[in-house]
This record gives C-alpha cells, sequence and structure tokens, in this order.
C-alpha cells in the first residue's frame, strides 16, 4: 500500500482499490450489516494511507427486492472535507444493468 501510495503522490493518479471485508459479529454484510474501516481486509495501511474510503452496504437476503437491489453508500473516511457517515442510496434496474440514485421514498 505504501507503494502505491507513493505512486499516487508522484503521479498525481486517481487510484481505486476494492478490499473484501472481514466478517462481523452479529449480522452478515450480505444481510446489509454496516462497513467500517476496521473491517478493511488485510493490514490497516488501506485504511490509513487512503483520501477517501467507501463502504457499500445490501440486504442481498431480504425478501423485498426493491430492499434486495437497494445498495446504501456510506463514506468511512474523508481527507478532503472530513464528512463522513451514510451518503446516498442507489437502486440497481435489472433491464439496463445500472445503478441510479434513489431516495428512501422512492422504494
Amino acid at each position: 500500500m505504501t507503494r502505491l501510495r507513493t505512486l499516487v503522490q508522484e503521479t498525481g493518479i486517481a487510484m481505486i482499490v476494492v478490499s473484501h471485508l472481514r466478517r462481523p459479529d452479529g449480522k452478515g454484510h450480505e444481510e446489509g450489516a454496516a462497513t467500517s474501516l476496521s473491517q478493511l481486509r488485510g493490514s490497516a495501511s488501506i485504511g490509513q494511507l487512503s483520501d477517501m474510503v467507501i463502504g457499500l452496504e445490501r440486504d442481498a437476503q431480504h425478501d423485498d427486492p426493491e430492499i434486495r437491489h437497494t445498495t446504501k453508500v456510506r463514506v468511512l473516511k474523508n481527507r478532503f472535507s472530513g464528512i463522513t457517515g451514510p451518503c446516498c442510496d442507489l437502486k440497481y434496474d435489472m433491464d439496463t444493468g445500472r445503478l441510479a440514485e434513489v431516495t428512501s421514498s422512492d422504494f
């Protein structure tokens, strides 16, 4: 991670890294459990060296397809403004294969 961060600093590029999560105690991620920095797999350097960390949460086991196809976006780390927490909801459209932002009243 340190070498990747150095590459970003030296070249000015943006880099997106995908990390799997550790299993939480209690309700699992496939049932919509909230994500946190401490659940990032691997070394803690992913959370320490990143400028932004964004978690995606979805209850893939819910009976209601509207809820099952809706992903909650949570900002876990934000070096730019410091604003963290729930960000928005994205709904998967089965016909187009795209995600679209929705409000909680839309589903």
